[in-house]
């Protein structure tokens, strides 16, 4: 096949994602609206997709990991003698990677304490109101 074969293809691929993904979004926004006017208390904004939480928490993670990994793939490529400063890149890109995966593995560590430490302080702070009423009853 030739150039104009795959170029044909390709533009037809991306004319029917794209025509998809609209509908899609479109059907989405529809929903919304028809929720909002079930019950106005819901908001018409949805809530962000789960890919963009997912990058707005490890995006700066995923980006240093793939920068650190093509360096790596980038060193190990190379057909010249290796000297001590090929050693030293590779060494550094490889530290890097590992540090990219330990922080991403700290801040789910993080999130998980936080959501348990605040799911405790609700159950104290209700904990405390009850006791609180119980004593204002037996005065």
């Amino acid at each position: 096949m030739n150039i104009a074969v795959w170029v044909s293809l390709a533009t037809l691929l991306v004319g029917t994602i794209v025509t998809l993904s609209v509908a899609a979004m479109h059907r989405k926004q529809m929903r919304q609206i028809e929720l909002h006017r079930a019950d106005p208390s819901v908001s018409l904004v949805p809530p962000p997709h789960r890919l963009t939480l997912f990058l707005k928490t490890y995006g700066f993670i995923v980006a240093g990991g793939v920068l650190n990994l093509g360096l790596l793939i980038r060193q190990l490529r190379q057909t010249t003698p290796v000297t001590r400063d090929v050693v030293f890149d590779m060494i550094l890109s490889t530290m890097g990677l590992v540090v990219m995966i330990f922080v991403g593995f700290a801040i789910s560590l993080f999130d998980r304490a936080i959501k348990s430490a605040e799911r405790t302080m609700d159950v104290l702070e209700g904990m405390s109101d009850k006791i609180h009423e119980l004593s204002e009853r037996g005065k």
